[in-house]
This record gives C-alpha cells, sequence and structure tokens, in this order.
C-alpha cells in the first residue's frame, strides 16, 4: 500500500484575501510591480510522501486550481506554477473537464496562490491546451490586492534532461476546505511533497496511447490534488508538471516535461494588455535556464514543431 502521510502538520494554510475587480487601480504613478523569479528549495529530506509545514517557501508561486458553478460551489481539482507575469502552467487533464461549462459561462475558475499571510486570487481568462500533452497554458488577472511590496514569485523554467537516478520533488497543494463569502475567499489545506528518483526518461514519448509526450517515471507516488503541480530538481529549478501516478500504489509518478509548451503560441492580458500572441520561450518574463537549446517552428493552424538539445 502506499505510504500516504496521513498526519498533516499542526500550521495548516488558513488564510484568505478579498476579490478587487482591478487591483492595478491602487498602483501608484511612482510604483512598479516586480517579478521575481525564485529558485524553490526544500530544506532536507522529505522521504517519499510528506506534507511540507514550511509551504512559505514557494513565494505564492503554487497555485490550487479551483473551479466554481452556481449548483456545486468551488471543487479543488488541481495544482499549477505561475512561470511568468500572468501566465502558470497546469495539467491539462486538470481543466479539460470544465471546458463546456466555462465557455457556456456556467462555471469559473479562481487559483490560489498562499502566501505567509494571505493569499493571491487569480482570475481564469483563457485555458490553452499543448496538442498532444498533459500540458495546459493558464492566462490570470489577479483577483486580489496588490501585494504591499508589489512583488510576485515565478518559477524559473529549465530546459535540461533531467538523469536516471536523479532526486525530483513533486508538489501539489491539497486544499482541506475554502470559505467562501461575498467577495472574499479564505483557503484551508496543506502543501504535499513526494520525493523519488529518476527511474526512466522518455525524450519524445513513453507510448503512443497514454503518454504520448516526453515524461519522466519517478520513483514515488503522487495524490490526488497535485496534478499540475510544480516538480523541482534538486537546485531549485523547475523541471516538470505532476502528470499521473498509479492509483492505490506507491508509484511511480510520472512527470511532463516542459519542453512541448516552451514555444506554443499564448495570449497574455496581465498586468497589461497585449495584442497577439507570445510563446514562454520568447518571452523575456520568463526565466528558462538552457532557452539557447530549444528552439521552435509554427506550423498551421497554431502548432509548433519544437527541438531540444539536450544538456
Amino acid at each position: 500500500m502506499p505510504a500516504y502521510p496521513d498526519d498533516p502538520p499542526q500550521r495548516q494554510i488558513r488564510v484568505g484575501a478579498q476579490f478587487v475587480d482591478d487591483p492595478m487601480r491602487a498602483l501608484a504613478p511612482e510604483e512598479s510591480l516586480q517579478f521575481e523569479a525564485a529558485l524553490i528549495g526544500i530544506a532536507g529530506s522529505v522521504g517519499r510522501s510528506a506534507w511540507l509545514s514550511g509551504w512559505p517557501v514557494f513565494r505564492g508561486m503554487l497555485l490550487s486550481v479551483n473551479f466554481a458553478s452556481a449548483d456545486e460551489g468551488y471543487d479543488a481539482i488541481g495544482s499549477a506554477v505561475l512561470v511568468a507575469p500572468g501566465l502558470a502552467l497546469c495539467a491539462h487533464h486538470v481543466v479539460k473537464p470544465y471546458y463546456d461549462r466555462m465557455l457556456a459561462g456556467k462555471a469559473s475558475c479562481v487559483c490560489v496562490g498562499p502566501l505567509h499571510d494571505r493569499v493571491n486570487l487569480w482570475r481564469l481568462n483563457r485555458a490553452t491546451w499543448v496538442g498532444g500533452t498533459d500540458l495546459e497554458l493558464l492566462n490570470l488577472s489577479c483577483a486580489s490586492e496588490l501585494p504591499t511590496d508589489r512583488a510576485f514569485s515565478q518559477a524559473v523554467l529549465t530546459t535540461r534532461t533531467p538523469r536516471i537516478g536523479e532526486t525530483l520533488k513533486l508538489c501539489g497543494f491539497r486544499r482541506d476546505r475554502m470559505d467562501v463569502k461575498p467577495g472574499e475567499i479564505a483557503c484551508h489545506g496543506n502543501v504535499l511533497v513526494c520525493q523519488g528518483r529518476v527511474q526512466q526518461v522518455y525524450p519524445q514519448s513513453r507510448d503512443r496511447a497514454m503518454l504520448s509526450w516526453p515524461v519522466v517515471e519517478v520513483d514515488c507516488p503522487a495524490w490526488g490534488a497535485m496534478s499540475g503541480g510544480p516538480v523541482f530538481d534538486e537546485r531549485g529549478y523547475l523541471i516538470g508538471l505532476v502528470c499521473s501516478s498509479v492509483e492505490g500504489c506507491d508509484g511511480p509518478a510520472y512527470v511532463s516535461l516542459l519542453w512541448p509548451a516552451l514555444g506554443h503560441p499564448v495570449p497574455t492580458k496581465w498586468p497589461f494588455e497585449r495584442d497577439g500572441l507570445t510563446s514562454l520561450h520568447q518571452l523575456d518574463a520568463c526565466l528558462i535556464e538552457g532557452r539557447e537549446a530549444f528552439s521552435a517552428i509554427p506550423r498551421d493552424a497554431g502548432s509548433v514543431a519544437w527541438t531540444v538539445q539536450h544538456w
């Protein structure tokens, strides 16, 4: 049976924020927003599965993905990670079941990024599927008051190919409860981290049916609501996203590598409106280690052919 961490730490995330229609109105003319790309250092070994009491280490870049509908309330269905101003990466299978309801105006999405004493709230403007993969690009707008220091944090991506035997940390936010009042959200939960060694690397795909995109097999479990959560290497770089795990087993887990998403066209909206499409690879505000190892060639119908020089 999987070694599920039954006892979360005493200190849960119990912080909230109020919705704000246009947080940018509070920005004075002499002020500017700061976007800090940060390496994530999770100190020491966390075992194969552990609740992480030091959740502020993520600086608000780790997101809980929640969908709301009039008849069902808020449903926490996965995790995501901020990688650029107003852009996050998530798992496609997390968002896909809600496509039709969102298009019909019957559901909306709110992402919650816990900080040490509050949360940042994000509204989903548009979800963009990276076709043929389990990767989804989320176009977000800040929906709560701007931080007092006017600073937001995001992950540092890497194009590096993980090596067999190296240790990766899979992270996700498991929400226990969300208290929703008019114009306000309070979040209760904990961060779950699973740690394991890379067993196999599939730089193209593992198979044609289930995992037909670049993935890594890791010797550890992954649990519900972790899907789409960030996967960090030992240096703190974002190397992939939690994709799947064998249900009811102690692993392995599969991690989607980020390469297919780097050149995929995506609209950007926040903090400033922009016309047209860009990509994470083209976006200077997205910090990518080994950017030069990646190249993308646009195809018809918005698809992209990409190559990566393994290093």
